[in-house]
C-alpha cells in the first residue's frame, strides 16, 4: 500500500467517541456493525492491491474508517452509503480530500455501469465492501453481472456467507459459487473476531478475496448465470432432470450424451459438478 501525505482529521478519535460526537445512533434495521480495528482495515486494503492509479468502489462507508484507509493510498474512491445520518461526519472527514466522493444511495439500486462510465483516467477498478450480511450475496451477484471487469473484489462477510463463495461442493455450493469462481480465484484470507466491530456482531466474519482471471472463461455472465440457476432449479433432483426441464427442446438421450462426453454420471446432482465442467457444459446450451 503506497504512502503519501494524506491525513485523517479524526485519526486519533475512537470510533465510539466519533459517533457520539455526531449524535449517530447505529441502525439495527440496516445491520450496521462498523469495523474499528486499524490493522484489519489496512489488511483489507492491502488485499485489494490498491494503488494511486486505481478507482476503488467502496460499498458501506459507515463512519469512514475503511474509506480513510483506502483514500490514503492516493486512489480515487467512490463510496456508497445508504444511511444519510452519517453525512455530516463523512462530509467533515473528507471535505479537504478531492479523491473521495461519497454517494448516498442504496447500492442494490444503483446502476454501477452508468456510474463508472462517468469516471475517467483510472488504471484498474477495485471493489471493497463491508456491508450488512443480509445483502452480501445480492451485492456480489450485482458486482459480477454488472461490472465483471473489476480486477479485485474484497468483501467482509459473515463466515457462513463466505462459504457460499469458496465452496467446492455440497450444500453451500450453488449458482453464485460457480459464478464467483468462474470470475476468478476466490479464497477466504482471514477471519475477523466480533470484538473488532462496533457493536460486536454475534457471528465470526471472514474476509474474502476474489481476483479476476487474466482471460475470461465466460463472455456472457448474464446468460451463464441464468443457465446455472436452471441447473440448480431443484437441488435434490439430478442435473439431467433440471436440464431437461429447462431445455425441453433437447431429447433426454441427447442430454445423456452431453453428460457422458463431459465424464459426468447420469445420476449426478448439480452440487457435485465442478466449476470447470459447468463452463464446458454451458457451451452446449449458449
Amino acid at each position: 500500500m503506497q504512502k503519501n501525505s494524506w491525513s485523517d482529521p479524526f485519526e486519533y478519535i475512537s470510533l465510539g467517541k466519533l459517533l457520539k460526537q455526531y449524535n449517530i445512533a447505529l441502525n439495527k434495521r440496516l445491520g450496521q456493525h462498523f469495523l474499528s480495528d486499524w490493522n484489519t482495515l489496512r489488511r483489507i486494503v492491502e488485499l485489494a492491491t490498491v494503488s494511486e492509479e486505481d478507482l476503488v468502489l467502496e460499498i458501506g462507508c459507515g463512519a469512514g474508517t475503511l474509506t480513510t484507509t483506502i483514500a490514503a493510498t492516493g486512489a480515487s474512491v467512490i463510496g456508497i452509503e445508504i444511511d444519510r445520518s452519517l453525512a455530516p461526519l463523512l462530509t467533515d472527514r473528507f471535505m479537504d480530500h478531492t479523491n473521495v466522493n461519497i454517494i448516498y444511495d442504496d447500492a442494490l439500486n444503483l446502476d454501477f455501469q452508468k456510474l463508472l462510465n462517468q469516471q475517467k483516467n483510472f488504471s484498474q477498478l477495485k471493489i471493497i465492501a463491508n456491508v450488512p450480511y443480509y445483502i452480501t450475496s445480492a451485492l456480489v451477484e450485482k458486482f459480477l453481472l454488472e461490472i465483471p471487469f473489476a480486477e479485485t473484489i474484497v468483501v467482509l462477510v459473515q463466515q457462513e456467507a463466505g462459504e457460499h463463495f469458496t465452496a467446492k461442493s455440497g450444500k453451500s455450493f450453488g449458482p453464485l459459487t460457480v459464478l464467483c469462481q468462474t470470475y476468478g480465484e476466490v479464497r477466504e484470507v482471514f477471519k475477523v473476531k466480533p470484538s473488532l466491530f462496533l457493536p460486536p456482531p454475534q457471528v465470526i466474519s471472514s474476509v474474502i478475496q476474489m481476483t479476476s482471471r487474466k482471460l475470461p472463461v465466460v463472455l456472457d455472465y448474464l446468460a451463464f448465470y441464468d443457465f446455472l440457476q436452471s441447473c440448480f432449479k431443484q437441488r435434490r433432483k439430478t442435473l439431467i432432470n433440471n436440464l431437461h426441464h429447462a431445455f425441453p427442446q433437447f431429447e433426454k438421450s441427447s442430454l445423456e450424451k452431453i453428460l457422458q462426453e463431459l465424464g459426468l454420471e447420469l445420476a449426478i446432482r448439480p452440487d457435485r459438478v465442478d466449476v470447470k465442467t459447468f463452463c464446458n457444459l454451458f457451451k452446449y446450451f449458449c
